[in-house]
Parts: structure tokens; C-alpha cells; sequence
């Protein structure tokens, strides 16, 4: 579980279905999630990741 403090962890929760939440509500939310979530299950985007990797290779040589 992140404890969103800005946007940042949002967007990647978005793109990964990373467990987040908002320090605004973080008792509340926390316990709501340990006494009521579902497995989580992380998706990570290989191809993006890949992608965004390949762009540094040529430095490396």
C-alpha cells in the first residue's frame, strides 16, 4: 500500500493497480483496504518499460 502525497503516486497506481491512498483519509482508507481488499495484482507495462529502456543504449556503448 502508497500513501499518495502528490499525483505521482496516482498516475503510477493507474498504469500498475498499486494500492494508494490519499494521506487525507489514511486511517479510514487503511483499514477499509486491510479488512476488506482483494489480492493485489500487480501489472506491470513491459512494453512502455522496454521502450522507455532502449532509449539509453546507445549511451552505454
Amino acid at each position: 500500500m502508497i500513501v499518495s502525497v502528490d499525483n505521482r503516486a496516482s498516475d503510477i497506481a493507474r498504469d500498475t493497480n498499486l494500492p494508494v491512498m490519499p494521506r487525507e483519509d489514511l486511517q479510514s482508507s487503511m483499514q477499509s483496504w486491510i479488512n476488506h481488499s482483494e489480492p493485489v495484482r500487480i501489472i506491470l507495462p513491459t512494453d512502455n518499460i522496454r521502450k522507455w529502456e532502449e532509449q539509453f543504449r546507445s549511451l552505454a556503448n
